[in-house]
Parts: structure tokens; sequence; C-alpha cells
């Protein structure tokens, strides 16, 4: 396996059941992102191909969940930092953000009613600035 770069349970199929995803570092290779069911049972993986930032999963409990991730780029003479959007179990990306100014910090990825309308969202910090996206 490897080192647990991170982890979230929420019911990323829609099917009522929780799941387990975590976020693996391999010996050799890209980051891993797997989906467990409750039983262990390995459901789902992807690579990764990017450094992988942090992990976050939508917290909305009426629908599939998705995963968000903050990906900075390889590539330090055009280095970038954005969020990417993925099906947890077919590894799809579904969204991206435009390029972010700084890194993502770890555990700063939240889902916050800030302006009291009833609908939560997301906010984030990065080494530079602060985003609230609606």
């Amino acid at each position: 396996f490897g080192d647990i770069l991170g982890m979230g349970v929420r019911d990323v199929t829609g099917d009522g059941q929780k799941e387990i995803v975590v976020a693996i570092m391999p010996n050799i290779g890209d980051v891993l992102i797997v989906t467990y069911d409750i039983s262990l049972i390995e459901m789902s993986r992807f690579e990764v191909a990017e450094d992988y930032g942090t992990m976050f999963i939508e917290p909305f409990s009426t629908a599939k969940q998705n995963i968000i991730l903050s990906i900075n780029t390889r590539d330090r003479s055009n280095s970038s930092v954005y969020l990417s959007w993925h099906d947890a179990m077919s590894g799809a990306e579904i969204s991206r953000s435009p390029d972010l100014v700084g890194r993502v910090q770890n555990n700063s990825l939240n889902f916050v009613d800030v302006d009291s309308d009833g609908d939560n969202e997301l906010i984030f910090g990065t080494s530079k600035a602060m985003y609230l996206v609606h």
C-alpha cells in the first residue's frame, strides 16, 4: 500500500450506504484514490497524475457525492494550483476550477452557509488567498 494522505466517509454512490474514500501515496507511482464499501471491499480506484494537495467529499445528503481534490501541477516552469471534482467510482473529472493563487492548505476545504440563504458555499484558503465559491 503506502501512506494514507486523506480519508472521508460519505455516501459517494447515492445508494443510501456510506463508503470510505482514501487517498493513498503508494511506494511507487501516483497518488491513488480508493473507494471501499463499509465492509472494506474495494469498489473503485483511480490515480491522480498531478501532485495531490488535499481531498474533500461534497457534503450533500440527497445525492451522489463527488470528491474534490486540490491539485498542484508538477511542471515548475508553469506551475498552477486548481480544484478538481471527480466521480468517486469512475475517477472521471467532472469539473475544474480556474487556476488559484497559492497552494490550497491542508484541511482548509469546507462547505458553510456563510450568507444564511440555506445553501452551503465552498470556502477554502490557500497560502496567499481566501476563496468563497457560491
